[in-house]
């Protein structure tokens, strides 16, 4: 047979057609097992085995092609069939419409897997970007003869890490995290799995007489690879120094093939200083803010002074120093007054030398933050966040105003993710899945930063935060932790601030005042003496001293009556001592939409809402009261998941609907949900100010019903509260002429 009868008869039996047919119909089942069996859970080897068959079918489905032929009473051998040329324009067009009709699928299927599909592509190439590109700067190692160059390497270390956080959609590994391994031989391996990176930059300084040589190596963590490598031989001189930083820097992010637009690649290029002594000194003071510590912050801002003496145009140094002074208002002494006036100046400095200086609009963003200038703080605070969008600690800071829950969530975790040894982000990260009811998970990191942060004294404060309340309800253990660390450290306002609050709880008044004293010798110009000293005279009914002591408060805070804060504390001094009309006046000046009618309820909390309307209540002001009640309720059920099933919500949704529920006087609802909160949620702290001096419950306290579970709530409160008292008399502690501070509800 010649061969090109033998191409004209695979023609006419339509043997190409059918290959063709084959062929693209292969592809579309190969596409779609290949993209739906991994979403369905179909193991791969289903996968293999469908390619493989479908191969096999090949040669099976040219030889049927070959040896049959379609026709209009169905599939018959070739040789069976009379050929005609009616019979092969049917063929063809059999074959034709299927060829199409495939190949129609095919397009169909490729749209859909566009637009369904597309989401998932995007999110496996994003994680793959995020992995890929994502690096550990460990500390560099001083190999120098004389060992006297560990601050230069320390202080290269901290530049690299610096550096590399201000390119977007780089993963760094944060600062407290990465030295965590400064002095350790550990497997790189190991490293990469404990940070979450796929990538380890580290290197070694030697110093050998006038000469400095930096190697630096970036290692792929999973398998020791070498991907990069470099050493420098330079003169040792201050201004060497960051060119070399920047040299790393611009050859690191080269290997990672990190795309940079021009302002991220300025940012790289531009020195902190040039001046190697106040560069050191900077870093120094830097550390020292790590662990909030009164006195350590003291020091850091003394140092700064000395790094800002040597360098004058030292702009970091001036955006840190401003973030000292705000962090010495909240742990240390600091006036409010003199606060805002040096953070100013300072941030105004740096920002002349910088505008561009991610440091400078985190200071400032605390600074409006300062001054209740919330909108210009969240504003700052973006723009920081833009700047370095790498640092841990300015996703915390940001993440507030981040302005969607799920954005401000994600910022906490990432933060955590980037950094999981620090102190500062451990317990952000705690507290929020402590908020959201992830009460194991909030408990392990705490135990973990107490762990890994000795120094760190919030850690412990935090524990008894947590173990006081939901789900462990353990009030007396916590007044334990927080004794004994306070008797440890007696001059810290943390353990102090804990253990006043704990006194509260159990009614250890007297306990409290002497925390009061402290506080103000060690702290006199810090103002949180003054918030205790007016719950004190809330807790005595000493409505007039409390008034005072927000005046006195205002005037060492430099505030007005109008701040946020204020709202519930004049609303609860005015309605506990039944001054009904100075409540009106006060509402009156300082929040006349209340009285319009213009207000956003959503810029309220559910308890304000809800005090403003037993105000109105008892001035008789019916319409303005239900009003308020409904505006509360809107805000309290807006938390809810499922209004229908509260028990399921979080505590704190609850408490607030809770408020809903007594301003409706729906009792029977009430009372089951604070049984299920003190009992099994063991929910038990601040029971005077939740419960017997709330004004939103007065419906219900002369009820039997309330009277007995609230007797009920007392006796397990006074069993941890003799438990607390015995322990102190064991430990010679407790004083017999003290008086339990018991309110009586009835």
């Amino acid at each position: 047979m010649k061969l090109s009868h033998f191409f004209n008869e695979l023609k006419r039996r339509d043997v190409f057609r059918v290959a063709t047919a084959y062929t693209v119909s292969s592809w579309l089942i190969i596409q779609i097992v290949v993209s739906i069996f991994p979403y369905i859970g179909i193991d791969d080897f289903w996968i293999t085995t469908i390619i493989v068959l479908l191969i096999i079918g090949f040669p099976i489905a040219v030889i049927g092609g070959w040896i049959y032929e379609m026709t209009p009473d169905g599939i018959r051998k070739t040789d069976e069939v009379e050929v005609s040329e009616a019979f092969e324009e049917y063929s063809d067009r059999k074959l034709n419409r299927i060829i199409i009709g495939v190949l129609a699928t095919v397009i169909l299927f490729m749209l859909v897997e566009r637009v369904f599909f597309a989401e998932g592509s995007i999110i496996e190439r994003d994680t793959l970007q995020v992995q890929t590109a994502s690096v550990a700067v460990l500390p560099f190692v001083d190999m120098s003869e004389n060992q006297d160059q560990e601050y230069f390497s320390d202080g290269l270390s901290e530049e690299l890490l610096n550096v590399l956080a201000k390119v977007e959609g780089l993963q760094v590994a944060g600062r407290t995290s990465s030295f965590q391994y400064k002095g350790q031989n550990i497997d790189l391996r190991l490293v990469g799995e404990d940070l979450g990176v796929d990538h380890i930059l580290e290197g070694s300084v030697r110093k050998f007489g006038d000469q400095i040589r930096i190697t630096a190596q970036l290692i792929k963590a999973d398998d020791g690879f070498h991907v990069w490598s470099e050493t420098y031989t330079r003169e040792y001189s201050a201004n060497n120094l960051f060119d070399i930083q920047d040299e790393i820097s611009s050859q690191v992010l080269q290997e990672l093939q990190i795309r940079l637009i021009p302002e991220k690649e300025s940012q790289l290029q531009k020195n902190l200083t040039s001046n190697t002594e106040a560069y050191d000194l900077y870093l120094r003071a830097t550390q020292l803010l790590v662990n909030r510590n009164a006195n350590e912050i003291e020091k850091a801002i003394e140092l700064f002074d000395e790094a800002i003496a040597l360098d004058a145009d030292f702009a970091a140094a001036y955006a840190r120093q401003a973030i000292a002074y705000h962090l010495l208002s909240f742990f240390g002494s600091m006036n409010s007054k003199d606060l805002k006036t040096i953070m100013r100046s300072n941030i105004d400095k740096a920002l002349l030398i910088d505008g561009n200086l991610g440091w400078a609009y985190a200071a400032l963003g605390l600074y409006y933050q300062k001054t209740s200038d919330y909108e210009a703080a969240g504003t700052a605070f973006e723009r920081a966040y833009e700047l370095i969008p790498g640092d841990p600690e300015i996703m915390i800071w940001y993440s507030p105003y981040a302005g969607d829950p799920e954005l401000t969530s994600s910022l906490i975790e990432r933060a955590y993710k980037t950094d999981p040894y620090s102190p500062i982000v451990i317990d952000k990260y705690a507290r929020q899945l402590y908020l959201v009811d992830r009460f194991d998970e909030a408990v392990d990191l705490m135990e973990k930063n107490i762990r890994l942060n000795p120094g760190y004294s919030m850690a412990l404060s935090l524990k008894a935060e947590f173990i006081k309340d939901q789900p462990f309800g353990q009030l007396d253990e916590a007044f334990k932790l927080s004794y004994q660390a306070y008797k440890n450290e007696p001059a810290n306002l943390s353990y102090m601030q804990a253990l006043a609050e704990l006194s509260f709880d159990l009614g250890f008044l007297n306990i409290v005042e002497e925390m009061i004293r402290e506080m103000e010798r060690y702290y006199p110009e810090n103002a949180f003496y003054i918030t205790y000293k007016q719950e004190l005279h809330y807790y005595r009914s000493e409505y007039e001293d409390m008034l005072e002591a927000m005046k006195e408060f205002q005037e060492k805070e430099n505030v007005t009556p109008q701040e946020w804060y204020f709202l519930e504390n004049y609303m609860r001094a005015y309605i506990g001592a039944g001054w009904y009309e100075q409540g009106y006046d006060y509402v009156k000046e300082y929040y006349p939409s209340i009285i319009n009618g213009e207000y956003n309820p959503a810029q309220y909390l559910t308890y304000e809402l809800s005090f403003l309307s037993i105000l109105f209540d008892r001035l008789g002001n019916e319409a303005k009261a239900n009003e308020l009640k409904e505006n509360a309720c809107l805000i309290a059920t807006g938390w809810l998941q499922n209004e229908e099933d509260p028990d399921s919500e979080i505590v704190q949704d609850v408490f607030d609907y809770m408020d809903c529920l007594a301003l409706n006087k729906n009792k029977a609802e009430f009372l089951r949900l604070l049984e299920q909160t003190h009992f099994e949620r063991n929910s038990k702290a601040n029971l005077y100010e939740f419960l017997d001096a709330n004004p939103i419950y007065d419906f219900i306290k002369d009820d039997p019903d309330y009277i007995a579970l609230r007797s009920r709530m007392e006796a397990d409160i006074d069993s941890m509260r003799q438990n607390a008292i015995e322990w102190m008399k064991e430990n010679g502690e407790w004083n017999s002429d003290w008086e339990v501070f018991v309110y009586d509800f009835k």
